[in-house]
């Protein structure tokens, strides 16, 4: 939900989108509102990182790296930048897993699972926390 405000007095205030265009010399500025995840679900997105990892490892899918020219074993940090950052990229197209909120979280969640299932035949539910 986005919503009006100006400043003043040095306090922001919302005004009517209305009031935006009457305003001769201020500035209005827009706050954007949103549910962001909590530091629980937040925790829940890492440690399902984490998870996954263990989960490729743990079955001989291990992970190509160019720079080594070699498998390297998978980890938290390589699940989020090469299978889960991609995948939030081409659905929502936001770079940074913080501007994520929880709905957000499950729609990547969900095409992640199923790319996974299709490619190795497994799934793991997302944690609690």
């Amino acid at each position: 939900m986005k919503i009006p405000i100006k400043l003043h007095n040095g306090v922001f205030i919302p005004i009517k989108p209305s009031q935006a265009e009457k305003l001769v010399n201020g500035a209005v500025y827009t706050l954007d509102v949103h549910k962001q995840r909590t530091l629980a679900q937040n925790r829940a997105l890492h440690k399902y990182f984490n998870l996954l990892a263990y989960e490729l490892n743990n079955r001989g899918q291990h992970c190509w790296c160019e720079t080594v020219r070699g498998y390297v074993m998978w980890s938290d940090l390589l699940i989020k930048e090469l299978i889960w950052r991609p995948m939030q990229k081409l659905i929502l197209n936001k770079v940074s897993t913080s501007d994520l909120d929880i709905g957000e979280i499950n729609k990547i969640y969900e095409k992640v699972s199923e790319v996974i299932f299709d490619r190795f035949y497994f799934t793991l539910p997302f944690p609690k926390e």
